[in-house]
């Protein structure tokens, strides 16, 4: 050969495989050898040579031939054994030598690497999941059997809201009355066209109970893809809400109904003048991303729901419970966060979108409703790890969802304690939500990501080759899903469904199926699975899981494009972006109409945030697209407006922000946020960094409304600027938001309110931060604090909102000290530093009582000289002052009970005491501080009573006493 002789250096630069990556994963060599090695026979007169060297390939193989005799070198790299591996080809060896001689025209690719016993390990042992599960009863019916036990339970909790067991049973059972009358029947299909909400879950309710099958559909989804699902599913009947716009083309007949406007009417569904419906019926069909262009649906019967709600292995529920509801009711998630909860007479928690995607207002509503379990792609996981880590380990059910986990952001919610059950779920639409999980420990450290885990109650996988034999573990396969949850297949799509559920060929029972995932696995040693990667043209982003033929069918419709390839590339952190490639004219403004045109027919994730124009593909040796030659996107791929530089510091500092955060190289103050690549998943990023580095509390709903660079300063300028007036009874409020430095947070007196702390605004260091805590119920509707425990968790996730991570500086006056110390000491027991914890003449460790009654109540006539300087500065009339006064007293006496049976603990740190000196025969001891204070009392005498230390003159004092403190830290 004319190149016989080049090295392998060589080949490895012409071979255009990029440099650092092996040229081969395996290499065979054949040697000619007159030395003969030392005989170390095995079975089957098989020679097992040992040997050692070097290689820059994981297995190498060499054949050497000693004239009369054959022998087989192996150098394996670690961490593999080579001992197994040797194994796998003596195996291999004895099987071929058996079958050369008993049935010579077997493939010699069937044959198996595999002992008995791994064979039998891999495919029976680790899918010993049998387990009993209620297989006569529907969904529908599991809920009727809980809202009979237990009617009077609250099942739904929606806003302000809360409906029981009775209520939303008997909802559900007058809706399916109108669905029969409408002429709904078993094996009908019927479009839920409903967000979040008590009426989508009495609607998904009422179709089940008429026994015919409910078809979510997206409210936020492009008209295009609501009439293809409508149409497609030949659904019956479309049900709605009363506000929902349904566009004439969605040419189904609709019913819209209110919930409170069904009747409350006990009494049974007479499914008696139906046919029975068995859980081999349809529940749902769900429509997700196909290849040919349009989506396709998935054909989920009760079987696999029931399984998976009553026999899940990870969480047992309880009528204690409450689950939260955050998954968009078009997606499969949703499911198990619905049907878990109803079944076990557990409560469900409807929480929106916006808040869903704010880590401090879904931190907010989990301690609010008191959630229990919490759903949520990996995508958000791993971005809340970092700022609400202690909410999240609070929890008693924690389950992530995605093929890729972070050990990082899993450890760090670990290491703030631990949930009940913590686990990373997998499991795509057609196997039922769920089909793998894995319980995540603290022995993270020696795995380079959270694996997908061990199939759950009545499911099987199997790792399999390209002719379904079971590899070996360690070794990559395909993944094939077996058992209960697999779907019916795909409607209308009998070829699809053929090539996709196929005969599962290890099962027990005969006509038993399995599911080809595309992905790719391979089996850690103790039975887990992980996640290697996909094979075909599949992607999952942000959660969704998308068929990019889809994207390119889409965009090959459009009349200037005359070849189209869609990828998905690295992204910000562990995100992945998609990028369109096409072959079409110049044209300045084609990103922005092929983004325009792809909007009709896709949803928002299947949209690529950048097109790149060429004049043709790159073509590989063999004339196939190189996908691997295709080149980054540059700043001109994406959709801009015509660039106007930012202005003013806030619009500045902004475009800073979106530059890092979006990496590209500019923005303009017209630009689009969600045009330059930005979506919902960086839309928290840029929420906490706005919030932690330019101090405005900028909100989801802000950006989506204002989503242009000037449009959103704006909207930040105007919080900044507002004076607060709907603020004034928030539990945290703006004292000084504007300064570089870690802010102050002060905590209220006994009254509950913190305004009186601006006084001391103007007296610390000009870039200093000040923020106020004040006590719930304010307003006069939230509920108070039941313990002090409560309240401090309360405070700390205020104040995360503001700073996520610490050092953190803490003030407190009279009962605000005892709450900033008991802060201080919880956030030492979360891993961060209180560098500033500043007493204000307050007591610690006696009873309350005694405090109160040498102090406020004892004086009244001091408690109505500070309610006259309240109603004097926010200019109330005489009704809003004695409205005032009766929440302040109310917020007063919980104060004091809250105190009554609370044990302080132990602060390890140094403390900045304050004491007034005009208190007669009631001055306090700083030294009564030392049993609850690891560290230095440094003591400050303010020359006032105890009511006075908050006027201007003596919170001067209190000022530059606590800013030298400050600046020896700095």
């Amino acid at each position: 050969m004319e190149h016989e002789h080049a090295s392998l250096a060589v080949a490895q630069r012409c071979s255009g495989v990029p440099p650092g990556t092996t040229l081969f994963s395996s290499i065979l060599n054949y040697r000619h050898n007159t030395a003969r090695f030392k005989n170390n026979r095995g079975s089957n007169g098989v020679e097992t040579i040992a040997s050692q060297g070097r290689t820059n390939y994981p297995l190498g193989m060499s054949v050497e031939d000693f004239g009369s005799s054959l022998g087989l070198t192996a150098n394996i790299v670690q961490p593999y054994e080579p001992a197994r591996i040797c194994g796998y080809m003596e195996q291999a060896l004895h099987n071929l030598s058996e079958s050369l001689g008993h049935s010579p025209d077997t493939p010699i690719q069937s044959l198996s690497v595999l002992t008995a016993e791994e064979y039998d390990m891999v495919v029976h042992t680790w899918n010993n999941t049998d387990a009993p599960y209620p297989s006569d009863r529907c969904i529908h019916q599991l809920f009727e059997d809980q809202a009979e036990r237990t009617p009077g339970a609250v099942a739904v909790l929606h806003a302000d809201h809360s409906m029981t067991y009775r209520v939303l049973n008997n909802y559900a059972t007058q809706l399916a009355r109108k669905l029969v009358d409408l002429g709904v029947r078993p094996g009908d299909y019927v479009i839920t066209l409903l967000d979040r909400s008590f009426e989508l879950i009495i609607a998904q309710l009422a179709v089940l109970k008429v026994g015919a099958a409910y078809v979510p559909i997206d409210v936020q989804a492009p008209l295009e893809r609501q009439v293809y699902i409508v149409s497609d599913s030949g659904a019956k009947l479309l049900i709605t809400d009363k506000h929902t716009k349904i566009p004439a083309a969605l040419s189904a007949p609709i019913l819209r109904f209110r919930a409170e406007d069904l009747g409350d009417t006990d009494g049974a569904f007479d499914s008696l003048l139906l046919p029975s419906v068995s859980t081999l019926d349809t529940a749902y069909i769900i429509y997700t991303s196909g290849s040919t262009g349009r989506p396709k649906g998935v054909i989920v019967p009760h079987r696999g729901i029931v399984n998976l709600i009553m026999n899940n292995d990870f969480a047992q529920l309880g009528a204690e419970d409450v689950l939260a509801f955050t998954c968009n009711p078009a997606f499969d998630p949703s499911t198990y966060e619905i049907w878990a909860a109803l079944v076990h007479g557990a409560s469900i928690a409807v929480i929106d979108r916006d808040t869903y995607l704010d880590p401090y207002l879904l931190a907010e509503e989990l301690v609010r409703r008191k959630v229990t379990l919490l759903n949520i792609s990996n995508g958000l996981l791993h971005q809340y790890a970092y700022i609400i880590s202690d909410t999240l380990s609070r929890l008693k059910y924690l389950i992530g969802g995605s093929e890729q986990g972070s050990c990082k952001a899993y450890a760090a919610i670990l290491q703030h304690g631990r949930p009940v059950r913590f686990v990373n779920h997998y499991g795509p639409t057609e196997t039922t939500v769920t089909a793998t999980i894995y319980t995540a420990t603290s022995a993270l450290d020696q795995l380079d990501r959270i694996p997908i885990g061990r199939p759950i109650s009545n499911a099987r996988v199997y790792v399999l080759d390209k002719l379904h034999n079971p590899v070996p573990v360690g070794v990559v396969g395909e993944l094939y899903i077996a058992g209960l949850g697999v779907a019916i297949g795909y409607l209308h799509l009998p070829e699809l469904t053929a090539e996709r559920f196929l005969p599962d060929p290890f099962a027990k029972v005969q006509g038993a199926r399995m599911f080809k995932t595309g992905d790719l696995v391979r089996y850690l040693s103790d039975g887990n699975l992980m996640f290697v990667d996909r094979n075909d043209n599949q992607v999952k982003i942000r959660g969704y899981r998308i068929e990019l033929g889809e994207i390119e069918a889409r965009l090959a419709d459009h009349t200037q494009v005359r070849e189209a390839v869609v990828l998905a590339v690295s992204g910000v952190g562990d995100d992945k972006r998609l990028v369109a490639y096409v072959v079409a004219e110049p044209d300045e403004s084609l990103a922005q109409t092929l983004q325009e045109f792809l909007s009709i027919t896709l949803p928002e994730y299947m949209i690529p945030t950048a097109f790149v124009r060429m004049d043709a593909f790159p073509l590989t040796n063999n004339g196939k697209i190189d996908r691997r030659a295709l080149p980054e996107p540059s700043s001109d791929s994406l959709v801009t407006s015509d660039y106007i530089a930012p202005q003013g510091k806030l619009e500045i500092a902004l475009a800073a922000v979106w530059s890092d955060l979006l990496r590209i190289d500019r923005v303009g103050r017209h630009d689009n946020f969600f045009m330059l690549g930005g979506h919902s998943l960086l839309a928290v990023r840029l929420i906490t960094i706005v919030r932690s580095s330019l101090g405005a509390d900028l909100k989801l709903h802000m950006l989506f409304s204002s989503p242009t660079l000037s449009g959103l300063a704006l909207q930040l300028d105007g919080i900044s600027t507002s004076d607060n007036k709907n603020d004034e009874y928030s539990v945290l409020i703006r004292l000084k938001s504007q300064g570089s430095r870690a802010p102050i947070f002060c905590v209220h007196a006994g009254p509950g309110l913190s305004w009186s702390y601006r006084n001391l605004a103007q007296y610390v260091h000009p870039e200093q931060p000040l923020y106020g805590l004040q006590s719930r119920g304010l307003d006069g509707k939230s509920p108070l604090a039941k313990s002090m425990e409560e309240m401090t968790l309360d405070y700390i996730s205020h104040i995360r909102k503001i700073q996520p991570q610490g050092p953190y500086h803490l003030l407190g006056w009279s009962f605000g000290g005892t709450v900033a110390h008991n802060m201080a000491v919880v956030l030492q027991s979360q891993g961060e530093s209180v560098p500033l914890l500043a007493i204000l003449d307050s007591r610690l460790g006696y009873s309350p009582r005694r405090e109160v009654k040498s102090g406020i109540q004892d004086k009244p006539t001091k408690f109505e000289g500070y309610l006259a300087d309240l109603q004097e500065t926010l200019r109330m009339d005489k009704d809003d002052a004695l409205t005032l006064k009766r929440m302040l007293t109310r917020i007063l006496d919980n104060n004091i009970s809250l105190t009554e049976h609370f044990k302080p603990s132990v602060f390890s740190g140094d403390i900045l005491f304050f004491r007034t000196t005009l208190e007669k025969g009631n001055v306090i001891d700083p030294t009564s501080w030392r049993p609850y204070i690891r560290g230095s009392i440094e003591a400050h005498d303010v020359e006032c009573e105890h009511m006075e230390i908050d006027k201007p003159e003596n919170m001067a004092v209190v000022g530059r006493i606590v800013t030298a403190w400050i600046e020896r830290l700095q």
